[in-house]
């Protein structure tokens, strides 16, 4: 066959329809799934699936519910409806409710409603078995949810008779929230009036459910709110919460729901708190904010630190009034509460706290997180870089440090994640700065020998600069400042001890995290690849290694190739797998490096083999296909499938024989994936083969296969 024509299809089809008749189940359920898969819906095909809806294994009846279903035919409405009142199987019966709300016709309603009020056809029995109940509960269910997204008001009243029945108890939960959903008149008096008289669970249930109860057209009835907000006080925390929820959704923006809410910020459960916080910072508007703020006066701490990061997640109303509250805590001793206040004012970024944020950020006997999140704060704030300047008064002396010379020097703490903060900060506010810093910090230090950072000589006083350590620490001198700036920033940082420790764990994780800050820049030029280069051929840390690899595979310069092969025969398993991924980001820039590539596709690591293989047929290696048998025949799965894609993409049909034969191996456990490959190849010819054995009764254990990739090989 040159290709997959009406007469091919229709084959195929008529082959398909004619194993229905067999006595093999499985291939019956095959069939269905793989008519499903081609598409092919006309009146005597779907005649012959519906007719499988009464087939004596119920696995057929099932897997028909469900095909009838997704493909929505609707000439199928009643047969199901049929199956849903007598079929003996509860998991058939659930099939076909499920494949009924999927075609959608209104005619359902009635039967949905019907199973709300009846046992679902189940005979109990005295066997013990339970199984009865189950398909019972889960056809109730499954009716319930399909009424609730039906929105037919028919089901208002069935649905409240449900709900007064308690042993109806399990649906009792889904059934308030279809009320929700339903959103009648009579469906919200009937959930108001279980909400007063309920038990504790009931209550919790209803205002769970009524969450799901909002209206944009109008406004919630006044009763409804009423009986919430008074829930407020509700014994059960999670009746306080969901009632929070509730109102934060249907009452948010009227004004008698705020001081209640905020009020539950010092509810006794944590659980209640977070979750009013996170209520409050949705609803947000000017009373909100100015509830809360009047809260900072409170004096219990943990409410102020509750308040103050729900005011950083709502915003400053305009008036300054917010940011201007919060900066009043910056002096504040608690470390906790410190921390807040600095998220929130990042978040809020106004630029006027910049310096006394930075103020913090310098201080040594300061906690290290609260550091961080100055670092992180001051990079939101300082994203215009002349913000600080202009909201400066004429002749206003600044209130404390530059705030990027503060990131500048924090970038070489001696904590990981302060210099990543710090570096990140400096990126958002002064790119091209920040680029200058990067290439120092790597620069600086490309020539250290034994792990140690070389150190100057004492030079010059006019060379030394003075730190405001070293103007109020007699007893200690500080280093000798190297002539570079990088090195001079870091001099800034340093004070010499009695026996001083090497500098080069600092060093090593400076060096990483600024390749990888460089990276996440995606700006660079010339000088900066071959300084990264350069930095690769040099170091012996592994992770350095890495992380230079991956940003050079992300450049696209052919340059960096054959330093990113060379990569490629490290005795470091994951420097090796970093300069595969590395090859694999260069594409079509990699092929004169593509010889050393082969000779990985014999690795014993079955990653590195299937790695290798991707970057050969991302590049469209020429030579790739020579392989590709071998691939095909490897003994790792993965990497076999990878080689189905590879032949895919290059179109390679002399190989469609050997994909052929992948269907069959391994008990078929890739039949879709070569499928696949040969309807991309176009070799719709092994279709005859595989109807060949479909006819074959003495090939039978391989004819679900055969059915499967029909199936595949001829879906749109």
């Amino acid at each position: 066959m040159s290709g997959p024509g009406v007469v091919d299809r229709r084959m195929v089809i008529d082959t398909l329809c004619s194993i229905l008749e067999r006595d093999n189940s499985l291939l019956r359920c095959r069939v269905v799934r793989a008519i499903e898969r081609i598409g092919v819906v006309d009146d005597e095909v779907k005649r012959r699936l519906i007719s499988l809806l009464q087939d004596p294994d119920p696995d057929v009846r099932m897997d028909t519910a469900l095909v009838l279903g997704r493909m929505r035919i609707k000439e199928a409405v009643e047969p199901l409806i049929g199956l849903l009142d007598t079929d003996p199987d509860g998991e058939v019966r659930i099939q076909a409710v499920d494949a009924l709300v999927r075609i959608g016709d209104r005619r359902i309603v009635d039967v949905l409603i019907r199973y709300l009020k009846d046992d679902g056809g189940v005979e109990y029995d005295d066997t013990g078995d339970d199984m009865g109940f189950y398909s019972f509960w889960e056809i109730q269910t499954r009716a319930l949810k399909a009424l609730g997204g039906l929105r037919d008001e028919r089901a208002v009243e069935p649905v409240c008779e449900l709900l007064m029945d308690e042993e109806c108890e399990d649906v009792h939960e889904l059934g308030f929230k279809v009320l929700a959903q339903l959103n009648t008149t009579r469906a919200r008096e009937f959930l108001l009036s279980r909400f007063k008289k309920g038990g504790r669970l009931t209550r919790r249930r209803i205002a769970k459910a009524l969450v799901e109860l909002r209206d944009d057209d109008r406004e919630p009835p006044q009763e409804m709110v009423t009986a919430l907000t008074s829930a407020l006080l509700d014994k059960d925390p999670w009746v306080r919460i969901y009632s929070a929820r509730a109102l934060g959704e249907i009452g948010g923006t009227l004004p008698q729901v705020v001081v209640p809410l905020t009020m539950l910020l010092s509810d006794p459960d944590r659980k209640v708190r977070k979750e009013v916080s996170s209520v409050l910072g949705r609803i947000g508007g000017r009373e909100v904010v100015e509830r809360l703020v009047s809260l900072l006066d409170e004096p219990d701490t943990s409410l102020k630190k509750r308040v103050v990061c729900v005011l950083g997640d709502i915003g400053d109303t305009g008036d300054g009034t917010v940011t201007e509250r919060l900066e009043g805590f910056l002096e504040t001793e608690d470390c906790e509460l410190l921390f807040c206040v600095v998220d929130a004012l990042g978040k809020i970024a106004s630029p006027g706290c910049a310096e006394r944020i930075a103020r913090i950020l310098e201080r040594k006997d300061m906690e290290v997180d609260v550091r961080i999140q100055c670092a992180w704060a001051l990079g939101r704030i300082l994203k215009n870089r002349g913000c600080i300047e202009e909201d400066r008064d004429d002749g206003e002396e600044p209130d404390g440090p530059d705030p990027v010379d503060v990131l500048e020097r924090s970038v070489f703490d001696d904590n990981e994640r302060l210099s990543f903060a710090s570096l990140t900060s400096l990126m958002k506010i002064d790119r091209v700065r920040c680029r200058e810093i990067l290439r120092g910090i790597i620069e600086d230090w490309r020539k250290e020998d034994d792990g140690v950072v070389k150190r100057d000589v004492p030079v010059e006083k006019e060379n030394k600069v003075e730190t405001p350590l070293e103007s109020s620490t007699d007893d200690k001198t500080a280093y000798t400042v190297p002539t570079s700036t990088i090195a001079s920033m870091m001099a800034k940082t340093m004070v010499e001890e009695d026996e001083p420790s090497s500098g080069m764990p600092r060093i090593r994780h400076l060096k990483v995290i600024a390749v990888k800050v460089l990276g996440e820049m995606e700006e660079y030029d010339r000088d900066t690849i071959d300084l990264l280069l350069d930095a690769l051929r040099r170091t012996d840390d592994s992770d350095l290694k890495r992380e230079i690899l991956l940003f050079l595979g992300s450049t696209g310069d052919a340059r960096v190739v054959d330093s990113i092969v060379d990569a490629l025969d490290s005795d470091d398993y994951m420097v090796r797998l970093s300069a595969l991924e590395a090859l694999k980001g260069l594409a079509d820039s990699t092929v004169d490096g593509l010889g050393r590539v082969v000779g990985l596709l014999d690795d014993p690591d079955p990653l590195v083999r299937m790695r290798s293989l991707q970057i050969l047929s991302s590049s469209r290696y020429t030579a790739l296909s020579e392989y590709l048998p071998r691939c095909l025949d490897d003994e790792d799965r993965d990497v076999r499938k990878e080689a189905l894609k590879a032949v895919a993409e290059m179109g390679n049909r002399g190989l469609a024989g050997r994909v052929a034969s992948l269907m069959f191996r391994d008990a078929g456990e890739l039949r879709i994936e070569s499928a696949y490959t040969l309807r991309r190849l176009g070799a719709f010819n092994v279709a005859r083969e595989l109807i060949a054995i479909l006819n074959d009764m003495e090939k039978e254990e391989n004819h679900w296969i055969c059915i499967d990739v029909l199936g595949e090989l001829f879906s749109p």
